[in-house]
């Protein structure tokens, strides 16, 4: 079961960050600065400064559907769980009304405007994961038009490589929120008719209300809850797979029940049954995002080079 980290829950603050330079990114150029004086004074050759890459924004994944009961949440969070597996130090962020993900994690409160920590089991070497909460009310009535969900996100997002954020369904004021911060968009469809008439409606919702803000975002679909040995959710697959081309993903996350039971014992279902069928499928979902959008490297400063 994975723990807070501290006792208490940290406030979400609701200003914007400063413009201008961090005190982090001051001191990264002064740590630089110093280490080459110094060298210089001990008469010992400077070594050579690797070069710095620009500063990349940290890859947002918008978790995005147009109807309720498709898994959407527990997705986001089992995935989030996927990419700590694999090192990535991820920021979720749950804007959905009665929300529920802190509840993956251990946690016994789920009320929004609180930022936590979350630290692995013991013995693990997998990556803590930050969770933030919010209340999509809040965000469509006070922060959507003056885009400051993003910036906060953004100052959230600091000291992580990867923002996963689960929008409440049909949540409008949050896609036009997020669409400054260029999301690559991922669709999660139930095998069923609803889900093919939904992929036609996403692509135009997502035209409408990014309009003004930059080209349209790279949508993809997954099917979630998909059971290989129903005619049914074969059919759907194909169908689909005719529409959609290569923006439906080559995998299926698989039906199962371990799933709401990880839930009712306080994890994902990456800790609940690591060898099950799910957890590959999740691991997999895991890769194709890495292959899509490369996390933010957490140690591309102050990569120095050594002389031989």
């Amino acid at each position: 079961m994975w723990q807070s980290v501290t006792d208490q829950d940290e406030s979400i603050s609701t200003a914007a960050p400063s413009a201008g330079e961090t005190p982090q990114a001051v001191h990264d150029q002064d740590a630089v600065r110093w280490f080459v004086l110094k060298s210089v004074l001990a008469g010992a050759p400077a070594p050579l400064e690797a070069p710095i890459a620009p500063a990349t924004e940290v890859p947002v994944l918008e978790v995005f559907s147009l109807a309720g009961g498709v898994g959407k949440t527990s997705l986001v969070a089992s995935l989030g769980r996927a990419l700590s597996a694999r090192g990535e130090h991820v920021l979720l962020v749950e804007a959905t009304r009665f929300g529920s993900m802190p509840y993956f994690f251990g946690s016994c409160d789920c009320r929004p405007g609180a930022l936590r920590t979350f630290k692995p089991p013991a013995a693990s070497t997998d990556a803590p994961i930050r969770l933030a909460t919010i209340d999509p009310d809040a965000v469509a009535a006070e922060n959507a038009a003056q885009g400051s969900l993003a910036a906060e996100i953004e100052g959230w997002a600091r000291g992580t490589s990867r923002v996963v954020v689960d929008v409440s369904t049909r949540s409008t004021a949050t896609v036009r929120a997020l669409a400054r911060m260029s999301p690559t968009v991922l669709i999660p469809l139930l095998p069923d008719l609803n889900s093919v008439l939904a992929a036609k409606s996403v692509d135009s919702l997502f035209q409408r209300h990014t309009s003004g803000q930059g080209a349209p975002p790279d949508i993809y679909y997954v099917l979630n809850q998909f059971d290989s040995s129903l005619p049914l959710h074969v059919e759907v697959r194909k169908v689909l797979r005719e529409k959609l081309g290569e923006r439906l993903l080559p995998f299926e996350l698989q039906r199962t029940p371990a799933v709401s039971e990880a839930l009712l014992e306080g994890m994902t279902v990456m800790d609940y049954a690591p060898d099950s069928p799910i957890a590959k499928d999740l691991s997999n979902l895991a890769k194709w995002l890495e292959s899509v959008a490369a996390p933010v490297d957490m140690h591309a400063r102050s990569r120095r080079w050594s002389e031989q």
